[in-house]
């Protein structure tokens, strides 16, 4: 092919633009990876959870934070919803202290037998209020395993408890996330007035259905239900934090469209006269066309085969406490990005291809 041909006999040249493409998808790669890191330390926890509704109370404007259910408005979602489908959850923020350092963590207490209950990765699950479960985040970050002992503190009071197995549920807010049983969250919460106070923060919910939400809302006072989804994009931040990223990536593909754009339409406007020559032995515009289409495509591809080692490498040299997460999307993301972005560039040459006179040609034999 007449495209590739060139490409061989201009490594050089191609070569360049190539690298410039490979570091483009490497950027909207790491953007990518970033935004979706980001997110997952600020809502990891809460996308783990196994349930389709997430039941507030309604004066907390849908935040973890300030939610609190009474034991009432809880029997009361349970009996609609059913107790095999709904799951407790208490959040709070506390500290893990071991020997002379500290951690600052997001404790959850979840109900037993419940759909709230995390899975365990490693050692076993709760059966007692002296133990607790930890993500692996928190171990990664503190060197603590399965086995050790730890103390809590929370409103000056320290709590004795034994690590007994690893979770991998992900961040909440920023912080490692840990798991008690919903009694001793009550008590750590809520010190010498457990009986008396909110009996969980949320309520999960595991039948996704509109219509089981707005009879929550109407069935119980107090109370204000949304989808998983929502919530995360409830939590402060959250929102605003996946604006930018999309800010950012909107504007790397921008770049890279003008970047492989601008090159190409260089080269076409240097290739007038061979274009001419074409066009005056037959070929159309839209032949011509197709070989730089052809052209844009290989150097899409060559980038991309540069942009995701190089992304992959990065991920592995960085400290595993940056919040940078590579998946399928990213590379995706990426690689979609760029061929567009580079199909979009290359009709700056189309014009250039269309107004070339194959009659110039003959006038310079």
């Amino acid at each position: 092919m007449l495209a590739l041909q060139e490409i061989r006999r201009k490594k050089l040249q191609f070569g360049l633009i190539s690298l410039i493409v490979g570091l483009v998808v490497y950027l909207l790669v790491m953007i990518s990876a970033l935004g979706t890191g980001l997110l997952s330390a600020m809502s990891g926890a809460v996308n783990s959870f196994d349930g389709d509704l997430v039941v507030f109370s309604a004066d907390s404007n849908d935040s973890f934070l300030r939610s609190e259910l009474t034991a009432e408005q809880r029997d009361a979602i349970v009996e609609l919803a059913g107790a095999d489908s709904t799951g407790g959850v208490g959040y709070m923020a506390a500290t893990v202290q071991e020997d002379s350092a500290s951690e600052d963590v997001a404790l959850f207490g979840f109900q037993p037998a419940s759909i709230a209950v995390p899975p365990v990765r490693s050692g076993r699950a709760l059966q007692g209020e002296g133990e607790i479960l930890i993500d692996r985040s928190l171990s990664r970050s503190t060197d603590l395993e399965v086995g050790d002992q730890i103390t809590m503190r929370n409103a000056l009071i320290d709590y004795e408890l034994t690590i007994v197995g690893e979770v991998d549920e992900g961040q909440f807010l920023g912080l490692p996330s840990a798991y008690v049983v919903l009694d001793l969250w009550r008590e750590m919460r809520y010190p010498g007035q457990a009986e008396d106070a909110p009996a969980v923060s949320v309520l999960l919910v595991r039948r996704d259905t509109s219509a089981l939400g707005a009879r929550i809302e109407a069935a119980i006072p107090n109370t204000s239900v949304l989808s998983k989804s929502d919530a995360i994009s409830a939590i402060g931040g959250v929102t605003e934090q996946e604006r930018v990223v999309m800010a950012i990536e909107f504007f790397g593909f921008v770049i890279g469209a003008l970047v492989i754009g601008s090159f190409f339409f260089v080269l076409t406007m240097q290739r007038g006269y061979e274009i001419a020559i074409f066009k005056a032995l037959g070929a159309s515009s839209w032949y011509i066309f197709g070989q730089l289409t052809r052209q844009v495509v290989a150097v899409a591809m060559v980038g991309l085969a540069l942009g995701v080692p190089l992304a992959l490498v990065t991920d592995a040299a960085l400290p595993a406490d940056i919040p940078l997460e590579i998946t399928g999307g990213a590379f995706l993301t990426g690689g979609v990005s760029i061929t567009i972005a580079a199909l979009l560039g290359s009709l700056l040459s189309a014009r250039q291809v269309v107004l070339v006179n194959p009659m110039s040609a003959l006038g310079q034999v």
